[in-house]
């Protein structure tokens, strides 16, 4: 699997390196560990901005190095140009099948459009799986996912096959979060729950459970340790880091690893 991990060198860049470890710990990966500025405005630099990134990739490294094993390859990567363009093409040609990242306003938020603006457009402008995880997430392996959906969106098959590829989930649980519109679903919501409900049966989840959130009494907290969200779901985006649905804010509030899925 190829991974590309985002650093700016912070506290939280490290706090995802180990996370990245952690989870993938018995996974074959090849991570890609990139940190992206804009183009020097000086022309006398020289090649000294990357120069001033050696230091800073060396700290990285040594941060995950005792999270790594014999099945892991990391390579520092640094580019010169804007953000979301240098992202994907680095995903188009490092073949990339999953991007972590950290999001600087640990999900506090009061709409989707508020989270830091680079996340955001990273997960909704880049066709990629993308891994979100706040600098408060918890470093294990999540063995507890929540999947929210309005069942508003078509799936298949391949949209899934990320998840096993990242966890062993054989030994989770995999709990299917109803977030409808209305009390009332429509035909074809009605028959994407019934075609989301197909294919999660076949991951081979421990235990996989549908939950009606209408009542918003429930304890994410204690039932979750993972999120995972279709990327394309915009609505139920909105709805987790919004303030006005008690329910889907626990899920963000709580500091979930959130992995959102792209296809």
């Amino acid at each position: 699997m190829n991974v590309l991990v985002l650093t700016d060198f912070s506290e939280i860049s490290e706090h995802i390196l180990k996370y990245a470890g952690t989870v993938l710990h018995d996974r074959e990966v090849y991570f890609t560990l990139l940190n992206i500025q804009l183009p020097c405005s000086n022309f006398n630099c020289r090649g000294e901005c990357k120069d001033l990134t050696e230091p800073k990739f060396d700290k990285n490294l040594k941060t995950i190095k005792p999270f790594l094993d014999e099945k892991h390859t990391i390579k520092p990567l640094f580019l010169e140009g804007r953000y979301i363009e240098s992202i994907r093409k680095t995903v188009e040609s490092h073949e990339i099948d999953l991007i972590i990242l950290g999001n600087s306003h640990s999900y506090q938020t009061s709409n989707a459009s508020e989270l830091d603006k680079k996340t955001f457009d990273i997960i909704t402008k880049i066709k990629c799986h993308v891994l979100l995880v706040s600098k408060y997430s918890e470093i294990k392996i999540p063995e507890k996912f929540v999947l929210p959906t309005d069942f508003s969106i078509s799936v298949d098959h391949k949209l899934f096959s990320i998840i096993k590829q990242l966890y062993s989930v054989e030994t989770s649980e995999l709990s299917v979060l109803s977030l409808p519109k209305s009390d009332k679903m429509s035909e074809r919501q009605s028959l994407t729950k019934e075609r989301i409900n197909r294919i999660v049966s076949n991951l081979d989840f421990e235990y996989i459970k549908n939950i009606n959130a209408a009542n918003d009494n429930l304890h994410t907290e204690k039932m979750f340790d993972s999120g995972i969200i279709f990327a394309r779901n915009l609505s139920i985006f909105n709805r987790i880091f919004s303030k006005s649905h008690q329910t889907a804010q626990h899920i963000s509030d709580k500091h979930l690893p959130m992995l959102f899925l792209h296809g």
